[in-house]
């Protein structure tokens, strides 16, 4: 490995035990920083749930005193059958994953493998949809999720049963 490139610290100055503790503390607190930036919010919201809707609004931070409302959980997969909704919820991320991943794999072949002259303009046409934002992309599919054109699908229904065609009205003769 070679020697010849540049940090903020030099090995020199690490070499000395003050630097090398200071180095290691921001270290220590920059990681310590980014969790609680990272899982805070993760384990506020596992608080918050154990505690009724109207001690949330009432005070925010007061979710971690007294979290003792596992009836929650209880309700929400009889009531509302969670249940139903966290399987529906893995069949589409395990789907789209796998989708993800065959279209992924089948253009890395044809870039690294195969390298077609277009190759190039593939690989920026890549690269260019990785700038849009994920949320430009809502609305069009919300449209397009409305009425799936090759299936004769309309989320649209009076009923809000997706896929179920509108229900016929009765003339009045």
């Amino acid at each position: 490995m070679s020697d010849d490139f540049r940090t903020l610290v030099s090995r020199h100055d690490l070499g000395r035990p003050a630097t090398r503790i200071a180095v290691r503390l921001v270290h220590v607190l920059v990681f310590v920083g980014v969790a609680v930036a990272g899982l805070g919010p993760l384990v506020w919201l596992a608080f918050a749930s154990l505690n009724t809707t109207q001690e949330v609004l009432r005070d925010p931070f007061a979710v971690w005193l007294h979290a003792d409302e596992w009836t929650n959980y209880a309700a929400a997969f009889t009531t509302v059958d969670m249940g139903k909704y966290l399987l529906n919820t893995v069949f589409v991320a395990v789907g789209s994953c796998l989708a993800n991943l065959l279209v992924a794999c089948s253009a890395a072949y044809v870039i690294a493998i195969l390298k077609p002259r277009w190759a190039g303009v593939l690989s920026g046409a890549i690269l260019a949809t990785l700038f849009v934002p994920g949320v430009v992309s809502l609305v069009p599919l919300y449209l397009t999720i409305l009425d799936v054109p090759p299936f004769g699908l309309n989320c649209r229904t009076p009923t809000g049963r997706c896929g179920c065609p509108p229900p016929r009205m009765r003339s009045a003769s």
